[in-house]
Order: structure tokens, then C-alpha cells, then sequence
């Protein structure tokens, strides 16, 4: 099946809000992961949708915040780092008096997550500039070398 076919279905049918929204259950939520990714991988991810995974574990139960952190952690690797800043933004906004175990925990773990896809972005990026480099120099050293054989 096209993947563009199921990315529109899940965003039609709205299955972040079904996911994410008053009804969002932690046995539900455990299984989340590769829906998010999958909407990462296709560039659908939005600002509403991380808006909604953060909220659906605000004021709820212990179980279901432990899932909805581990979600978050699970899927940090494949979040466009606009939309990880946002997120970020909200996890540091939690008043410091409001800490817990958990959340310490979470926020390390997201940090170290976080780190490492942004470090593995700027390497990306430095490997995909150097090959353009590459190539430039490729194509200059092949149209030097047309001019000297006329």
C-alpha cells in the first residue's frame, strides 16, 4: 500500500486526536510509537500533534504519564528538531516543584535522546555538504580536464 495513501488516511480520520485525545488509554499509548514515527518519516508530524501527546499525560495517572514519557522518548529520534525544540519547550516549562523521580528521569533520558539526533543532524549535514563539496570539485576537474584536450 502507498505510503502517502495510509498518511492521509491517519490524518483524515484523525488518529492523533483518537490517540492522543480525553479518551487516550496507556495500553493504546504503549503501542503509539510507530504511528508517530511513521507521520516523522512522512513529514506529517505537526506542532498539534506534539501539543497532544504532551497534554494527554497532564493531570492523569501515574501509569499513563510513565507511558506517555516513554513514548515521547521512544519517537525522539525521528521529531524535526523545530518540533523537538517546541517539545522541549514544554517539558522545561514543568515548575521545578513539580519534580518527581519520573520526571527527572525522563528528562534525562530525553536529553541524552534529544543530543544524540541533533549531534546525528549536524554530522547529516556535514557529510551531505562535504559529498556536494565532492561532487563540485568532481565536475570542475572534469570540465578542466575537456579544456585541456582542446
Amino acid at each position: 500500500m502507498d505510503q502517502t495513501i495510509v498518511k492521509d488516511y491517519i490524518l483524515k480520520e484523525k488518529v492523533a486526536e483518537t490517540l492522543f485525545g480525553e479518551g487516550a488509554h496507556s495500553e493504546i499509548l504503549k503501542r503509539a510509537a510507530p504511528i508517530i514515527r511513521f507521520l516523522c518519516q512522512q513529514g506529517a508530524i505537526t506542532q498539534q500533534i506534539i501539543d497532544m501527546i504532551w497534554n494527554c499525560q497532564q493531570g492523569k495517572h501515574e501509569e499513563t504519564v510513565r507511558v506517555v514519557y516513554a513514548l515521547i522518548n521512544e519517537v525522539v529520534p525521528n521529531i524535526p528538531e523545530p518540533l523537538l525544540d517546541s517539545l522541549f519547550a514544554k517539558i522545561s516549562s514543568v515548575p521545578q516543584d513539580q519534580y518527581q523521580e519520573m520526571y527527572l528521569d525522563f528528562l534525562k533520558e530525553f536529553t541524552i535522546r534529544a543530543l544524540g539526533t541533533s549531534e546525528s543532524i549536524k554530522e547529516s549535514r556535514k557529510r551531505a555538504k562535504l559529498m556536494q563539496n565532492m561532487e563540485e570539485l568532481a565536475a570542475l576537474e572534469e570540465r578542466e580536464a575537456r579544456v585541456d584536450k582542446l
